[in-house]
């Protein structure tokens, strides 16, 4: 019960991103990049000395977070690209479909089996969010942005990715989620930079900017993504499935709370179907 009521809490804090992104005046690669520097800082610092030594220490080892950062990398780049060029509603549509390459991954890989009513929950849920992520696309942007077929194959990688680090993060079996968030960002920060460097993209290292990524970063981001960490080995696959759509409950949520984004009907119905399918299990 514990863990599940932490992946609803990690995956509201999360899902307060969007908010940052609109709130804070500058580019997405900066706000990636600080969110990659600070989560890796704060994670070696509580981590510790002997967690740092364990994901960097021998050559084995570095080689798995090297591996661990490019996947991590891959995946914000896909992400960034999937937003760039699609339609918000069908990249966030598309994006979404993680929790079900969860399942998919975990009966494929791992020979998990599950129960029909569990999945036809899951079904519903995915439901409700597609009804909150209709109720939120902007139709200026619909009409503009056509649909490209390298934007939808970068949100399926983005959604594909996503279900990757879940599972590396299973698999580390890590009795402190420190470390798990170590070895993920730390070795995203010299792949992303590489990015940066490619695409000849500056970082707006401007005080008023960072005096406002600083705050959030620490105490809600990754606070966020600890919750995160250490609930993933602790919850079932299919219920970490049903509770990640609450990402996109709260997404709807802080958007009403924050910038003011009024509630439509599809979107109370869809908060209604996710918070019912999870209330049934």
């Amino acid at each position: 019960m514990l863990a599940s009521i932490v992946v609803i809490l990690s995956e509201m804090a999360m899902a307060l991103y969007p908010i940052l992104i609109k709130k804070v005046p500058t580019d997405l690669t900066t706000q990636i990049f600080s969110r990659l520097i600070l989560y890796a800082v704060l994670a070696g610092v509580f981590g510790g000395a002997h967690n740092a030594e364990l994901v960097w220490g021998t050559l084995p080892a570095a080689l798995k977070t090297t591996a661990l950062g490019g996947l991590m990398t891959a995946h914000i780049a896909s992400s960034y690209y999937a937003f760039q060029q699609l339609p918000a509603g069908i990249s966030m549509a598309l994006f979404y479909t993680y929790p079900i390459w969860n399942l998919v991954g975990a009966s494929v890989f791992l020979g998990e089996s599950f129960d029909f009513s569990h999945l036809l929950l899951v079904a519903v849920a995915f439901l409700g969010s597609l009804l909150i992520i209709r109720s939120q696309k902007d139709a200026s942007e619909q009409e503009n942005k056509p649909v490209s077929w390298s934007g939808i194959a970068a949100a399926f990688g983005a959604a594909v990715t996503e279900s990757l680090v879940y599972f590396s993060i299973r698999g580390m079996n890590h009795s402190s989620p420190f470390k798990s968030v170590f070895a993920l960002y730390s070795g995203a920060i010299l792949p992303f930079t590489l990015y940066l460097a490619a695409r000849a993209q500056p970082i707006d290292f401007r005080w008023e900017i960072w005096q406002k990524l600083l705050p959030f970063h620490v105490f809600v981001g990754f606070l966020g993504i600890v919750l995160w960490a250490w609930a993933i080995p602790r919850v079932s696959t299919i219920m970490f499935s049903l509770l990640s759509f609450f990402g996109v409950v709260a997404s709807f949520g802080w958007g009403w709370l924050f910038v003011n984004e009024t509630p439509s009907f599809d979107s109370l119905l869809g908060s209604g179907l996710i918070t019912g399918a999870s209330a049934i299990w």
